[in-house]
């Protein structure tokens, strides 16, 4: 044959990778040819040479909401209204009262957000934040329009009306007592002349007081401890007295 052939014998044994790779990190022989790897914490590039760090969230993670790369780990964070739990992986809807506020009184969680409120004796401000005294001479409770209602009916003959700090008291024009509810007045009852006259239970004799009576006794006793019956004098200083008496 006028032509040579040419004849290329391939060594099975030929180790690829030292006869020169453009791995960028681990060659590996795979028979005629080699593959390429990366080292830990690296992924391997669709060029199939190059090499990136890992990114261990698209790894798998145990965020309930957003994993957030961190070097060759990661760290959870929650989304807005949401407070990280002490797990570090869960998330719960957060309390905007306890993140802080600017009610002057009391704040009180609605939903994501909050509102404010007033402690008994105050109405909240057009802020809706501050919180002023109510006027208690323009609000009035109910009770205090039923006192008004009594004292239009009659002819404001009887209760008065008394602001007295945070609420009011009730008080009587004069021949009028209040009653045991503090809001209502009763004429008062005329007073007998002779209290005594009504009843008592003096053992020897009664004496009329403004309202009520007491009680005394006849010469020669005294009046007990109840107020009410008597006992004979101790009869022996009566004649010692008697003998110091005639002696003189």
């Amino acid at each position: 044959m006028s032509g040579a052939v040419s004849w290329i014998y391939l060594d099975v044994g030929l180790d690829t990778c030292t006869q020169g790779h453009d791995c960028q990190h681990i060659c590996i022989n795979n028979g005629s040819s080699y593959i390429c790897k990366c080292q830990g914490g690296y992924v391997l590039n669709a060029d199939q040479k190059t090499c990136s760090r890992s990114d261990a969230c698209t790894q798998g993670h145990e965020c309930q909401h957003v994993c957030l790369k961190n070097g060759d780990s990661y760290y959870c964070m929650c989304h807005e209204g949401y407070v990280l739990n002490a797990d570090q992986n869960t998330c719960s809807r957060s309390n905007t009262c306890a993140q802080g506020h600017d009610c002057q009184h009391i704040c009180v969680k609605n939903g994501d957000s909050h509102l404010c409120t007033c402690h008994d004796g105050y109405v909240l401000n057009g802020d809706q934040k501050m919180c002023s005294r109510k006027n208690l001479n323009l609000t009035l409770t109910f009770e205090m329009h039923v006192v008004v209602l009594i004292h239009v009916l009659m002819v404001m003959i009887a209760s008065i009306c008394v602001n007295s700090d945070k609420s009011y008291i009730c008080m009587c024009r004069v021949g009028y007592v209040l009653n045991p509810d503090k809001k209502t007045c009763s004429r008062k009852k005329p007073r007998s002349s002779d209290t005594c006259a009504q009843g008592h239970d003096c053992q020897h004799i009664c004496v009329s007081t403004d309202d009520s009576f007491v009680c005394k006794c006849r010469m020669g006793y005294v009046l007990n401890a109840d107020q009410k019956t008597c006992s004979r004098k101790n009869s022996d200083l009566y004649k010692r007295h008697d003998v110091f008496a005639t002696v003189f």
